[in-house]
């Protein structure tokens, strides 16, 4: 028996999809030489082949100044060694915040574009609610008309305000949060006292 042919995406999601990745392209195209030089060394220093290399490296260096003739080792104590990893993950250390710092720069855009579409959204909903309410109005329906709880999803989102409501209740959380760790402590201080007492 055949199977039903599968439906694919749509046109919408397909221009969306087509947005989407237009926004990353052009996203990439503003980076900076710095900027792709630290996303290209992050990205080999996260890779296997980066760790085979060090590997293979490291093992011939300490091999061959362990194994072979005293007058052709050039790094009999491992000093070279040990400063060239040093200096390896200084420098790979900077490059990897880099291209963190450049990431979180486009989370931060794709953020604010989220903010701004969930900002319409509301708008578009808090406006049909109130097309609706009109409509209810007009139908005589008055026992659905007068609710208070779709009298305040009418109301435009205080988005400011909002914010600062957030702000406090992460303080808040933050400030439970370490009053609790100085019980837990304050908890685990009280037995000892207490067998020292005893003692006395």
């Amino acid at each position: 028996m055949a199977r039903p042919a599968e439906k694919g995406v749509n046109d919408r999601i397909k221009r969306n999809i087509e947005s989407i990745a237009q926004l990353e392209q052009a996203f990439n195209r503003r980076r900076t030489f710095t900027d792709r030089v630290s996303d290209a060394v992050s990205a080999f220093a996260g890779s296997f082949r980066f760790v085979l290399a060090n590997l293979i490296i490291i093992v011939c260096w300490i091999l061959w100044n362990h194994l072979a003739p005293r007058e052709e080792r050039f790094d009999p104590n491992f000093t070279a060694l040990q400063l060239l990893i040093a200096s390896e993950a200084i420098l790979l250390s900077a490059f990897v915040l880099m291209s963190q710092n450049r990431q979180n720069r486009q989370a931060e855009h794709w953020a604010h574009i989220e903010l701004q579409i969930s900002m319409l959204a509301e708008q578009e909903n808090t406006k049909m609610l109130e097309m609706l309410q009109n409509i209810s109005h007009a139908l005589g329906m008055d026992k659905t008309a007068p609710d208070a709880e779709l009298t305040q999803l009418t109301e435009q989102l205080p988005v400011a305000t909002l914010a600062e409501e957030v702000g406090k209740a992460r303080q808040t959380d933050e400030i439970a949060a370490v009053v609790w760790e100085g019980q837990k402590e304050t908890n685990h201080k009280d037995p000892e006292n207490t067998e020292e007492e005893t003692q006395r």
